[in-house]
């Protein structure tokens, strides 16, 4: 059986993940199946996988523009201080971890099982309140007590990612594809 050797020039021995884009597009993959999976263990998993991913997101841009000294502590601060990937943050650390080291503090107190609502919207584009879907879901509780949603927190880090490869001109996929991760065909009986 052969080992995988790294390859001089990429980022990963998965050769699929190449640029920070295409750890980016795996976040978006991961935030969707986060949000259309409906067995509970699955959806723990994919947004376990989502949180890991935006974390190493955050050295993917580091090694890509090659920041080292105060520059690297400047993005590492930019980083922990934006309340969304703070929290993806936070989760992924501390279930890594299983608890964040002595004197760090979490954005994330719980992360709880929850019980979703949907409501549809037609290619008419009119909602239609009387077929509601229900899924299992999760809510965040911050570490000031405030609660999010599911959706808020997948949809958000992708938003405040598109931001900082902006800010620090890294090619990124287009803005829409973030609103993919939500994007599902119902087909009523």
């Amino acid at each position: 059986m052969q080992a995988l050797a790294i390859y001089e020039g990429n980022m990963s021995v998965i050769r699929t993940y190449e640029t920070p884009s295409d750890l980016f597009m795996k976040l978006i993959r991961e935030g969707r199946r986060t949000w259309c999976c409906t067995q509970l263990e699955d959806k723990a998993d994919h947004f376990f996988n989502f949180c890991i991913t935006s974390l190493s997101l955050r050295d993917w841009c580091i090694e890509e523009l090659k920041l080292t000294g105060k520059d690297k502590d400047d993005f590492f601060k930019l980083h922990s201080s934006n309340e969304w990937l703070n929290y993806c943050g936070s989760i992924a650390n501390s279930s890594k971890h299983f608890a964040l080291k002595a004197g760090r503090k979490s954005a994330v107190s719980s992360v709880n099982n929850t019980v979703d609502s949907l409501v549809p919207i037609f290619p008419d584009g009119a909602w239609h309140d009387e077929v509601k879907i229900e899924r299992v879901s999760f809510e965040i509780t911050t570490s000031d007590g405030e609660s999010k949603g599911l959706m808020l927190l997948l949809f958000f880090t992708c938003y405040e990612w598109e931001k900082i490869f902006d800010q620090y001109s890294i090619r990124r996929p287009h803005d829409n594809i973030k609103v993919s991760m939500f994007v599902e065909m119902y087909y009523p009986s």
